[in-house]
C-alpha cells in the first residue's frame, strides 16, 4: 500500500485546479477575441454604410444643382433664340449685334454640353454607388 503525503495531495490538487483555470481561460479568451473581431467588423460595415449614404446624398445635391443650371442655361438659350428670331430687319442687318448674339449662343451651347456631360457622369457614379 502506498501512502501519500499531504503535500503531494495538495500539489496534485493545485495542478488539477491550475489546469481547470487554464482550460477555462482559453475558451474565454477565444470568445473575447471573437467578440472583438465581430464588433470591429460591425463598426467597419456601419462606417462604410454611412460613408456611402453621405456620398449618395452629396451626389443627389450635385445632380440637382447641375439640373438647375442646365434648366437655367436652356431657358437663356431659348430666350436668345427667340430674341434672335424676333429681331427686326435693322438688328438683322447689324453685323455686330448679330455676331455678338451668335457668339453668346455658341458659348451657351458649350456650357450646356459641359453641364450635360457632368450630369451624365454624376448619374453614372450615383448608379454605380447604388449597385
Amino acid at each position: 500500500m502506498e501512502t501519500t503525503r499531504p503535500e503531494e495531495n495538495n500539489a496534485r490538487r493545485n495542478k488539477k485546479e491550475g489546469r481547470r483555470g487554464v482550460g477555462l481561460a482559453v475558451p474565454l479568451l477565444v470568445l473575447l477575441w471573437l467578440a472583438l473581431v465581430g464588433g470591429g467588423v460591425w463598426l467597419a460595415r456601419d462606417y462604410i454604410d454611412n460613408s456611402l449614404r453621405d456620398i449618395q446624398d452629396t451626389n443627389a445635391l450635385h445632380v440637382q444643382a447641375l439640373q438647375d443650371k442646365l434648366e437655367s442655361l436652356s431657358q437663356k438659350l431659348d430666350e436668345l433664340e427667340m430674341a434672335l428670331e424676333a429681331a427686326d430687319d435693322s438688328i438683322a442687318r447689324s453685323s455686330t449685334t448679330q455676331e455678338e448674339l451668335n457668339e453668346r449662343i455658341v458659348e451657351l451651347d458649350r456650357q450646356l454640353e459641359k453641364l450635360e456631360e457632368s450630369l451624365r457622369i454624376l448619374k453614372e457614379s450615383n448608379d454605380a454607388a447604388l449597385d
